[in-house]
């Protein structure tokens, strides 16, 4: 394995980058929203295992882009 401490920057960054593509176009849909919230999830775990860094969920995601710390 090849995973280095956790980097929030970059997790943030990526975060970011993911919501941003990932909504560019949708408008808020009740019955969509579960669904993407899954597939962004996803994408969000895929690329930070690419950059091999460690991960564990700690936030919410939250309408502004901003993140909540949970713990």
């Amino acid at each position: 394995m090849c995973f280095d401490s956790f980097k929030p920057k970059v997790a943030q960054e990526i975060m970011q980058n993911v919501l941003r593509a990932h909504l560019a176009d949708k408008v808020y849909d009740p019955n969509e929203s579960a669904a993407w919230t899954k597939e962004i999830a996803a994408q969000i775990k895929l690329q930070l295992k690419g950059k091999c860094i460690k991960y564990r969920p700690i936030c919410f995601v939250a309408t502004d882009l901003k993140c909540l710390h949970s713990a």
